[in-house]
């Protein structure tokens, strides 16, 4: 095989765009050993460039993934594909396993044979996380709505409830008949509404910016048994005041009406989840944005005046690098803890993104600000990452009162982090001098 640094012999936007590229690229032999690595694939697995290319791309790949990418591999030589994609684990310089998305490329000499191969992986290990709890959170939804099947019918529908996006069990076990009806068309149920009580149930369900309901009344189920049932639902907005969906609950109370009041339980939780940060409980970055926007309008209306803290912890990636991202997210919720403890019932605080916090103080000026700062920073917060180890969490802090030109959320955030980083590197100069 020709030597492929032939194709970089001379500097050019190729190589530019090669060793700049913002994704990982590698050109790699027939054997499977890393030829060519650019800097951020380096990054991305943790392994400098001279011990990469004494590797193969079997050596890092995560064993459940191996086969697969071999028999894609093989396609792609015999000629099968032109190229392929798969998302896989490789196994990090510090043994852990990271998400990555893998393309591979053929190139061929001008004989047509076989030459090397171009593989371009892009770091997908938060997505992965992301997807992995939200997977976890709509698992929680399903057995919590599942364990009120025998009594309960649920239905999620589009806001013009010309589409139904959900249904549980409760369908089945209370009409007796097959949810796929109401998936052909959403408002099938009212042909099993008793007559009496049909056209008053569908007026209401029809009603022009239906925003919530409550209406009590009689099906017919398959069997030709009455059932009562007691219909409430809700409009469900978002942060900009458009209705995205219609969440409907139908209780069997033919019996009583016991179970109808666990479930506004239970979708209260679902609520306060949507809320809220899954790994820290502290809020979310939508939930604190639509905090500060309430707060701006608050101001706005009254003579007092409020500050926001941004917060960034230091060194945090290395904490993820060093001791696996399992104490990463331990000190993300060690430094939530100890926030919460500091705060009044009137402030706000959220995870922005990241390591990254903002804390609301509530008609609280610069000056109040300082001081909880300092009060953050009277006992240091510490955290174990092993049998007699600890490592100490520090944190930046930005501080923006209240001005007139913060005509937004976004733009009273942004100035905070502003002033954030403006005071770390004030620290990092000083350090140096």
């Amino acid at each position: 095989m020709a030597d492929s640094s032939e194709h970089f012999a001379s500097p050019g936007v190729f190589a530019a765009s090669f060793y700049h590229c913002a994704v990982g690229m590698a050109h790699v032999d027939l054997d499977g050993r890393f030829i060519r690595v650019n800097p951020r694939l380096c990054e991305f697995l943790g392994y400098s460039e001279d011990v990469l290319q004494q590797l193969t791309f079997q050596e890092i790949t995560a064993g459940p993934f191996l086969k697969k990418d071999e028999s894609n591999l093989h396609d792609l030589l015999e000629g099968r594909t032109d190229s392929y994609s798969m998302e896989k684990q490789y196994v990090h310089a510090s043994g852990r396993a990271i998400w990555g998305k893998l393309t591979v490329s053929l190139v061929r000499d001008s004989d047509e044979k076989p030459e090397y191969l171009i593989s371009v992986v892009e770091d997908i290990d938060e997505k992965k996380c992301i997807e992995s709890r939200l997977s976890d959170t709509e698992s929680l939804f399903k057995h919590i709505v599942s364990s009120f099947s025998h009594r309960t019918f649920v239905w999620v529908a589009n806001s013009d409830l010309s589409r139904i996006l959900y249904v549980n069990d409760g369908y089945q076990t209370i009409w007796g008949r097959s949810p796929l009806e109401l998936f052909e068309q959403p408002l099938a149920f009212l042909n099993h509404v008793h007559e009496e009580d049909r056209a008053r149930v569908e007026q209401e369900l029809r009603q022009p910016g239906l925003r919530e309901w409550g209406l009590e009344y009689r099906v017919i189920t398959r069997s030709g048994s009455t059932r009562y049932i007691h219909d409430r639902g809700t409009t469900i907005y978002d942060s900009e005041g458009n209705a995205q969906f219609l969440i409907g609950t139908a209780d069997d109370v033919s019996d009583d009406k016991s179970m109808y009041h666990a479930l506004l339980a239970a979708n209260k939780k679902l609520k306060v989840m949507s809320r809220t940060d899954g790994l820290t409980g502290i809020l979310n970055r939508r939930e604190l944005l639509y905090q500060i926007d309430k707060e701006i309008q608050r101001i706005h209306r009254g003579d007092f005046s409020s500050t926001l803290l941004f917060i960034d912890l230091n060194e945090f990636k290395s904490i993820n690098d060093r001791y696996g991202h399992r104490a990463g997210d331990d000190a993300l919720v060690t430094f939530a803890a100890k926030i919460n403890t500091l705060l009044r019932e009137t402030d706000s605080f959220g995870r922005y993104g990241g390591d990254e916090f903002v804390v609301l103080l509530h008609n609280a000026d610069e000056q109040n600000a300082r001081s909880f700062h300092r009060r953050l920073l009277a006992e240091p917060l510490t955290l174990m990452v092993g049998p007699g180890a600890d490592i100490e969490i520090t944190f930046s802090v930005g501080i923006s009162a209240w001005r007139a030109n913060c005509k937004s959320a976004q733009i009273w955030v942004e100035q905070a982090d502003d002033d954030m980083y403006c005071e770390k590197r004030k620290r990092s100069a000083a350090r140096i001098s």
